[in-house]
């Protein structure tokens, strides 16, 4: 597919000229390039100072061609993403109509839904290689913060952030012990579906070695080596070197801020409903999907129901199974 063609013919004087992204003009500097924000964009119209007219002409429609079919595909992704939001989201509107429906007990009830991923399952023994590159990783984020003046010194503005936010979310679920019970519940269910990313690094970064230097009172060596023991004999494969069907090899306190504060969005609102829910006769139905929160939108049509679950009075996930209410209501 020509792009550059395309643009060609639906340029107008507030879009673009290389992308045809709307643009916002000036009314003191009409005469300003008709250029977007865009990265790509900025240096292709700077790069004609370095050219000949007829070199760049040519250099300009190569690389206008790129960016745009670039442009092209993000958009198509963000489509296929709405889609699938909406689909998923049909779906459980359907799963509940069916509880409420066709299950006793749940007729008179609010029926919150909270969709939750899932971890992989696949383990192995990590390979030799794999080891490696997370020691690796570990050697260059203790000699950062052996190298550091304090554990504050390391508190820029992310992380700083990210550490308050942390100790309000702790606070948050220890004053409110039922909420915490349910966070358990649902990341238990998941088992890990957003550990797939930890890769060979865990998240470990040089603050987190610096805050156990200072506050356990651990050196460099003896950090590494407690690290290296915690590596699984059988680790999930595709996921955190440190992830196991039980959960993280790793005790929580010596664990990155990230994974300590990070909770999927579905989660996040789940607290936020029942914090803020003012109904006393909610149900909380889980539907749990098979792919992991970060490859969800990989799914071609749709990605499908693995589990389905209600929260009972005392807070734990009790598993429905697949019966006559649910062809009645859901897929």
């Amino acid at each position: 597919m020509d792009f550059s063609n395309q643009h060609k013919h639906r340029s107008q004087p507030n879009r673009c000229t290389v992308c045809d992204a709307p643009i916002v003009i000036n009314p003191l500097h009409r005469d300003q390039p008709r250029i977007c924000g865009n990265v790509q964009c900025q240096t292709l119209f700077k790069q004609q100072h370095s050219m000949s007219p007829a070199l760049y002409k040519q250099h300009f429609a190569r690389q206008q061609q790129l960016i745009l079919q670039k442009r092209h595909v993000e958009v198509e992704k963000q489509k296929h993403i709405e889609r699938l939001k909406q689909t998923e989201h049909a779906e459980n509107e359907r799963i509940a109509a069916a509880l409420k429906a066709y299950v006793a007990g749940f007729a008179h009830q609010e029926i919150r839904v909270t969709q939750l991923p899932s971890g992989l399952a696949e383990t192995a023994p990590p390979e030799p290689d794999r080891i490696d590159a997370y020691c690796e990783h570990l050697q260059d984020v203790i000699s950062q913060a052996e190298a550091a003046e304090s554990f504050e010194s390391l508190l820029d503005g992310q992380h700083s952030v990210l550490h308050e936010s942390l100790i309000n979310q702790d606070q948050r679920l220890e004053d409110n012990p039922a909420l915490a019970q349910g966070v358990q519940q649902m990341c238990g269910l998941c088992k890990g579906g957003c550990c797939s990313a930890g890769g060979n690094h865990g998240y470990l970064q040089p603050i987190t070695m610096r805050r156990l230097m200072e506050h356990q009172g651990m050196s460099a060596e003896s950090l590494l080596a407690y690290y290296r023991e915690k590596i699984p004999q059988r680790s999930v494969v595709g996921a955190c070197i440190n992830q196991t069907r039980e959960g993280c090899s790793v005790p929580r306190e010596f664990r990155s801020d990230v994974c300590n504060f990070y909770l999927c969005e579905e989660v996040e609102q789940y607290l936020d409903s029942v914090e803020y829910s003012e109904s006393g006769n909610t149900c909380n139905l889980v539907v749990q999907r098979e792919h992991t929160h970060w490859n969800r939108f990989e799914a071609v049509e749709k990605n499908p129901v693995k589990l389905i679950a209600v929260q009972n009075e005392e807070g734990e996930l009790v598993p429905l199974a697949h019966g006559e209410w649910l062809g009645s209501g859901g897929d």
